[in-house]
Formats: C-alpha cells, sequence, structure tokens
C-alpha cells in the first residue's frame, strides 16, 4: 500500500490520505460487531409489528421496511425507540 502511496504526486497526497482515514474509520467500525448486526437488522419483525398494530400479516411489509429506515436513519437503539416510532 504505502508504495503507491510514495509514488503518488504531491496533489494526490490529500486524496490518498483522506481514503486512508476512511478505510480506519471503516475497520474500526466493522469491528464493533454488535453495533454492526444490529444495524443489519430490523429490531421490530413481523409478528412484533402485528401485535402492536393489529394489521395483517399481508400490510405489515411497509410499515416493517419503513421501520426499518427509521431505525438505520435515526440511529434507533432499542425496539422500545423503534416502539416510539411507530406510536407517533
Amino acid at each position: 500500500e504505502t508504495a503507491w502511496a510514495d509514488a503518488a504526486e504531491p496533489e494526490d497526497q490529500d486524496a490518498l490520505k483522506m481514503i486512508q482515514e476512511a478505510k480506519t474509520a471503516i475497520e474500526l467500525l466493522l469491528q464493533d460487531r454488535e453495533g454492526y448486526a444490529r444495524m443489519q437488522k430490523p429490531f421490530a419483525d413481523g409478528k412484533w409489528i402485528q401485535e402492536q398494530t393489529g394489521l395483517d400479516i399481508e400490510e405489515i411489509g411497509p410499515l416493517k421496511e419503513w421501520l426499518f429506515y427509521l431505525q438505520v436513519d435515526e440511529n434507533l437503539q432499542s425496539l422500545e425507540e423503534v416502539k416510539a416510532k411507530l406510536k407517533s
């Protein structure tokens, strides 16, 4: 890695530094396996949504997608936070 970085033009050094910083940040995030796993799956599954809303199972898909979007977009950390969004 460093060989190509050493050979880079001076104006490329800033870009290479930014790439390396991003790579390091991503590696640190991926080391937080619990956090990474939490972000990959919704807290609210279909059965839970059905219990909370009384909707038929066929109607739950779009709501589940929306709740998962909110979970990721707003960095929700628990099912209770998802529940609060559902109630709002």
